[in-house]
């Protein structure tokens, strides 16, 4: 529903030369479903998969913009608590709007990409630990859960 809704409009809007699109997606199997990349496909829009366990390391926007983004917003917070100003359903997003506009700039985006080396591309960029499987830190076993929950004890009598 979100490609069909939202990002093939929106893109196709901006795609004057209709040309294809890319869409990179964190690699999880729910967003490639046979309908999702067979519309993709008859729109022009290129997927990309990031590797599995990789997204903490390539996701553009978690590796450069969030960050700068959460600053952002705390101040916002912070400066409407100064004013004792509350912030409520009704002016959330005016306050939203002004940290995403001090924070998610042209230039944090592009670094952001570069970053990760998306763009420009650059496969020496991240350090080839970072494409390695998870390691076991642990050499025991977890314990076991309880079925049920132990007796409580009983409350004191007295002698």
């Amino acid at each position: 529903m979100w490609m069909r809704k939202d990002f093939e409009p929106a893109t196709a809007a901006r795609n004057i030369t209709g040309g294809y699109r890319l869409l990179i997606l964190d690699g999880h199997n729910s967003h490639c479903t046979y309908g999702f990349c067979k519309f993709a496909a008859d729109h022009n829009i290129i997927i990309i998969c990031l590797p599995s366990h990789t997204t903490h390391a390539l996701q553009p926007c978690d590796v450069a913009c969030f960050g700068p983004l959460a600053s952002a917003w705390k101040s916002e917070v912070n400066a409407a608590s100064a004013d004792y100003v509350e912030i409520t359903k009704r002016n959330l997003l005016q306050f939203y709007a002004k940290a995403r506009e001090r924070s998610l700039k042209k230039s944090t985006i592009i670094s952001a990409f570069a970053k990760t080396g998306i763009w420009p591309f650059n496969r020496h960029i991240l350090d080839p630990s970072v494409f390695e499987p998870s390691k076991n830190t642990t050499n025991r076993a977890s314990a076991a859960i309880a079925r049920k929950a132990p007796n409580t004890p009983r409350p004191y009598s007295g002698p």
